[in-house]
């Protein structure tokens, strides 16, 4: 998965931009805030396994939306 950027609407009708960045060495950098809030919340991954779980939560959440806009 390169860097990514997407924006995921919630339930309550609120938009949350994120944004996915590999590191060196195994690693992964993610942001996530929400529109209309200064706050940006961010988390550092640094095991190849919790950047799988990470990749697999997205796909299956993407899985999820398509089937439900469908």
């Amino acid at each position: 998965m390169p860097d990514e950027e997407w924006i995921k609407k919630l339930e309550d009708g609120r938009k949350v931009k994120f944004i996915y960045q590999e590191l060196p060495e195994d690693g992964a950098f993610i942001t996530a805030q929400i529109a209309g809030n200064e706050i940006v919340y961010s988390v550092v991954l640094t095991k190849s396994s919790s950047i799988r779980i990470f990749r697999a939560s997205m796909n299956f959440m993407n899985r999820s939306e398509r089937s439900c806009s469908s």
